[in-house]
């Protein structure tokens, strides 16, 4: 996950007419769409941008995001059956009773809180606008001053204690974040050529061996492997019996390949019983597909990594292509290529066919999130 995608940026507000809406309008953020009351917008030059992933904090101003259609439904018919009782002592005493088990119900709903993507009047709205905090000006990170934190997904892991392990020596393994394409596509030149792969919905792993000295008749030789494992952020012990090591388990390919490769660091996905898209996994099974391969302080391009790596364990490729930003929003969504897996891809993920740096942005590499992911995880 990116670090920018944490963020609430105070951004312009320029309304655009909502194509099929009067009192709507759409305002773009980047390339986000953001479909907003019209009202509440108008002679209004700056707001708070709050991004799809993000969590309002469970203060009452953020209380209508709880309302779902069905409860507003529910309430506008206890009032009904109230008032075909014309309002009687009885009849009010029961409205009164269900009406606040239904608030009740309203104040548990903190599910709603996650803020998501939705398609209003035929238009897909990408996070929310809030009113920019007093004083901030555009450019503004107002995320702390909001309350607003970033959704992580639950996850089935074993992991037992402290399994924390110490990073494996002399070597650099920075965590893996991808920004968002919606924010940066001008990263990349219309036309250029691209890798675009699928993104897999699990956890971000890291591999990496090391080799230590062994004495052989005396002599000091260097051809003991210690293998580590570990998360995006944490390095984790074997002992554990964490996700990551227990995927070193169920798919020995990724320990072989330490051990041809030492010292460069496999990142990839566990996926499969982990997070809400389980691509055919049974209980308890985890596989293991990369996505990167760093050595020394450098990434593989593109090219070797899809020379080097199998097809069979790097997650899929969905071509090397032109960019487009239209049509890479056409290839973020449909059914995932993982063999089994009867539902929809994450999103996608674009690299150039070379390394290289944006001054903006650092390593060039971008993710798209399928909106129709994030409208069915919401719900």
């Amino acid at each position: 996950m990116g670090v920018d995608t944490h963020k609430v940026e105070v951004v312009p507000v320029v309304l655009e007419k909502h194509p099929n809406a009067d009192k709507l309008s759409v305002v773009r953020v980047y390339n986000f769409t953001c479909v907003v009351n019209t009202a509440d917008w108008q002679g209004v030059t700056q707001a708070a941008y709050v991004q799809p992933d993000s969590v309002m904090p469970d203060k009452p101003e953020y209380r209508f995001l709880k309302e779902t259609g069905n409860i507003k439904k529910e309430r506008e018919a206890l009032w009904t059956a109230m008032q075909a009782e014309h309002e009687s002592d009885l009849a009010r005493l029961d409205y009164d009773m269900k009406l606040l088990e239904l608030e009740k119900r309203v104040d548990s709903n903190t599910k709603r809180l996650r803020i998501t993507v939705v398609k209003l009047r035929g238009v897909i709205s990408m996070g929310m606008l809030l009113p920019a905090p007093e004083g901030s000006q555009i450019g503004d990170d107002v995320a702390d001053i909001l309350g607003v934190t970033h959704y992580e997904p639950p996850m089935n892991d074993t992991a037992k204690g402290d399994d924390l392990a110490p990073p494996p020596p002399m070597i650099y393994a920075p965590k893996y974040d991808v920004e968002s394409v919606y924010k940066f596509s001008d990263a990349f030149e219309a036309g250029e050529m691209v890798y675009v792969s699928e993104k897999l919905d699990g956890q971000n792993a890291r591999y990496v061996s090391t080799r230590g000295p062994d004495i052989v008749d005396g002599v000091e030789v260097y051809n003991h492997f210690t293998f580590h494992a570990g998360s995006r952020t944490e390095w984790k012990k074997k002992e554990g019996n964490s996700n990551w090591w227990r995927a070193i388990d169920q798919n020995p390919w990724i320990e072989s390949w330490m051990v041809m490769h030492p010292e460069a660091i496999l990142y990839g996905e566990v996926f499969g019983w982990v997070a809400p898209l389980r691509y055919g996994a049974k209980q308890g099974q985890l596989f293991f597909r990369a996505f990167d391969v760093m050595e020394g302080m450098d990434y593989w391009d593109a090219e070797k990594f899809l020379a080097e790596v199998p097809e069979e364990h790097r997650v899929p490729t969905l071509g090397v292509m032109p960019f487009d930003f239209e049509r890479l929003q056409v290839h973020a969504d449909g059914k995932s290529y993982i063999s089994g897996a009867d539902h929809m891809r994450e999103g996608i993920v674009i690299k150039p066919l070379k390394e290289r740096k944006h001054w903006k942005l650092g390593r060039v590499m971008l993710k798209m999130v399928s909106n129709a992911y994030l409208e069915k995880s919401a719900r």
